[in-house]
């Protein structure tokens, strides 16, 4: 197996693992998503719902929380876009912004609706 497939595995793993149920709706379509295109399962994603950022290197430390979702890109079968919607743990959301990672992974920043 090549480093892709293993860490797909992986990913898959802690998703299974850690992750919560969540629908998501396609700003660009109307289409709302509760299934992954790629196993036909419930969609799951790793939910923190006060994650915070570094700030480490200013001369003022900030601090701040936002919830996330990270998502593994295979299972919604496209890139997800800013102004998109999810529901997670009952609280709707848009996205706010979004940070793609080399494991297929995709960190959604999350507003409250």
């Amino acid at each position: 197996m090549d480093w892709n497939g293993l860490l797909d595995g992986m990913t898959g793993i802690v998703r299974d693992t850690f992750g919560e149920p969540f629908t998501y709706t396609r700003l660009e379509t109307g289409e709302t998503i509760t299934h992954s295109v790629a196993t036909g399962e419930e969609l799951r994603g790793i939910y923190d719902p006060a994650w915070s950022p570094e700030q480490d290197g200013t001369a003022l430390r900030v601090s701040a929380s936002i919830p996330v979702l990270d998502v593994k890109l295979s299972d919604l079968g496209f890139e997800p876009a800013t102004k998109d919607q999810l529901t997670v743990n009952g609280v709707n959301y848009q996205v706010n912004d979004k940070i793609p990672s080399s494991s297929g992974m995709m960190k959604l920043h999350l507003r409250k609706r």
